[in-house]
């Protein structure tokens, strides 16, 4: 639970845990362009997620958007970037 005072330090009494909403939205744009950047699909996806959460994302919200992620580019949800290539 995060307490609100004000500019005195909102979240730093002992038991306060995770990130206000705005920083995480913060972080998650962070770690998208970090994964843009680096080629990274789960990194950016992770940072999708997190945006669309408070705080840490679920495991299936970062794989429905390292799909989307995927999608977005063109490749397939095993990573190959040819959809008719046989495995």
């Amino acid at each position: 639970m995060i307490r609100d005072c004000g500019w005195r330090g909102a979240g730093l009494f002992p038991g306060d845990v995770g990130y206000l909403g705005r920083m995480a939205d913060a972080k998650g744009k962070v770690k998208e362009k970090l994964g843009w950047l680096t080629g990274d699909r789960k990194v950016e996806a992770e940072g999708r997620a997190e945006q669309g959460e408070d705080g840490e994302p679920t495991e299936q919200a970062v794989e429905e958007k390292t799909d989307e992620v995927r999608r977005q580019y063109g490749e397939t949800p095993d990573g190959s970037e040819d959809p008719d290539a046989r495995h």
